[in-house]
């Protein structure tokens, strides 16, 4: 993939973690477990294309990257648990820590 594709393809998928986060914060306002956990398995779904980005910036920070989008599925995991048991109020907590490491990664790698 040459790189302005690869770029391309990036952009792509955080339109996607965009989409989906509305979705999942409206659901689980909501009280929709069935939108929520629909659209956690989206993200789910990504996390291996996510670990093979290539930052904006601190391109050597691909270590950091894994490690970021690591702790970004576990809490996209818990978030899927909890609505499993109808736990809105802990689904919500641990996709708020989900979204922390979103804002944590873009900090430290977009332009």
């Amino acid at each position: 993939m040459h790189a302005e594709e690869h770029m391309a393809a990036q952009h792509s998928l955080m339109a996607t973690y965009a989409q989906a986060q509305a979705k999942i914060n409206e659901a689980l306002q909501k009280g929709d477990a069935a939108v929520v956990k629909a659209e956690t398995r989206k993200l789910l779904a990504t996390i291996p294309e996510l670990k093979k980005i290539t930052p904006h910036k601190n391109r050597n920070g691909q270590k950091a990257i894994i490690r970021i989008a690591a702790a970004f599925e576990a809490d996209l995991k818990t978030t899927a648990e909890r609505i499993g048991k109808q736990d809105f109020t802990g689904a919500g907590k641990a996709f708020r820590k989900a979204g922390e490491k979103c804002s944590s990664c873009h900090a430290k790698f977009r332009d």
